[in-house]
């Protein structure tokens, strides 16, 4: 081969190699003029990143069985297997009917979450819009998780997949399903007709001194001091600012107040000796007297005769709907589920039945069976239903 022809040889392999690389690393890379003799292509992929398994667990609830309205939150918890790192704020990809929505990273320190700190925990968040509707139920798919270099293992990154998704069903229970999986529990309906009243404000009546009391005027809620040494003011006040903001709930529903949040008191002069001991006949005789249109809190001392049983007897929360009057447990402050129970106690008040004895007894309003339960955290066991009920028992104006 003569001088000439190697080196058009050598040039034609020149050309090749570049046009191989300009076609194999993609027409967005522009190609490099090589040296001669340098073999020529795309770099390497990434090797893929390690993976982590997680478990997403939707902890809220829509606010009635029909499902969420506007406005209203869903709250995921993802947990991993291992704990890790994050960077940035990653988000969860839900879908909502035919659109895929994107809930906000939220970490809160009650889920076990520092800043700068690994953790297994991560809550994401949720606003339910105007336009969203799914009447199968919303799901979540196993690749979830955007935003995926954000989370990290010893400072290098990892791809976190979810493996299950677990949600609470209409009776309490949790279900797991597979991801991408409907939960039938969690729809997203448009904003729902208020009922017709019937009949609920008379059952009420023949239930509850306050619902024969109402003359538009709010019930106003105070905590009598016979609180023992072991609880401050401060335990207290939080019972009475959960009360605020069941307040607060019902009148953003209603659009007038029904409850305000009053404050602590002392002792009525004209409360029976050991008034605050529960006894069989605590629930006939009303040892703490109250003004009308007042609800009082006291702290319980004890009960007499433990093995008594009475259907408004709770874990740390006692009701007496005829008196008007709330025995908490303050000392037992950390109950998982006191304050469903304290609002659970206090519709009571409101003229609200057990579900079997509000068809049984012919009293008060049947509430909802998360309401009765008290198995949903704070206030969300309070449903849409139940503040829609108390417009039938308290209307607007006495």
């Amino acid at each position: 081969m003569n001088s000439i022809s190697a080196v058009g040889t050598k040039v034609l392999a020149v050309v090749a190699a570049v046009a191989f690389a300009a076609e194999g690393c993609g027409e967005s890379q522009a190609p490099v003029t090589p040296e001669p003799d340098v073999a020529i292509c795309c770099p390497p992929p990434p090797p893929p990143l390690p993976e982590v398994a997680g478990v997403a667990q939707i902890v809220s609830e829509p606010s009635d069985p029909g499902g969420y309205i506007t406005g209203e939150k869903i709250i995921v918890i993802v947990e991993t297997e291992k704990p890790l790192s994050v960077e940035g704020s990653p988000r969860l990809e839900i879908e909502i009917g035919d659109r895929d929505r994107l809930a906000d990273f939220r970490p809160t320190a009650e889920d076990d979450w520092l800043p700068d700190q690994p953790s297994r925990r991560w809550r994401f968040e949720y606003t339910v819009a105007g336009d969203d509707l799914d009447l199968d139920g919303i799901s979540i798919s196993a690749l979830a998780l955007v935003d995926q270099a954000s989370f990290l293992v010893e400072g290098l990154p990892v791809w976190v997949i979810l493996t299950a998704i677990v949600s609470g069903d209409a009776s309490g229970d949790h279900v797991q399903v597979e991801p991408g999986e409907n939960l039938s529990s969690h729809r997203m309906t448009r904003p729902r007709e208020p009922r017709i009243c019937a009949d609920e404000r008379e059952l009420a009546v023949n239930f509850s001194a306050l619902a024969r009391e109402w003359d538009g005027a709010a019930f106003r809620v105070d905590m009598v001091r016979n609180f023992p040494a072991s609880v401050t003011e401060a335990d207290a006040w939080q019972v009475l600012d959960l009360l605020g903001l069941l307040a607060e709930k019902i009148e953003g529903q209603l659009g007038y107040p029904i409850l305000e949040k009053g404050g602590l008191i002392r002792v009525p002069a004209r409360a029976s000796p050991d008034w605050d001991v529960v006894r069989p006949e605590t629930w006939a005789t009303c040892p703490l007297l109250r003004d009308q249109g007042q609800i009082l809190l006291y702290h319980r001392i004890g009960i007499v005769n433990a093995s008594w049983v009475e259907a408004f007897a709770f874990d740390s929360v006692e009701a007496v709907p005829r008196c008007g009057a709330i025995a908490v447990n303050l000392v037992d402050l950390r109950h998982w589920n006191r304050d469903a129970e304290i609002a659970r106690a206090l519709f009571y008040f409101l003229g609200f039945q057990d579900p079997w004895a509000a068809v049984e007894r012919e009293q008060g309003v049947r509430m909802s069976d998360p309401l009765f339960h008290a198995w949903r955290p704070g206030l969300e066991s309070v449903l849409w239903s139940d503040i829609d009920a108390l417009r039938c028992i308290f209307p607007e104006g006495g």
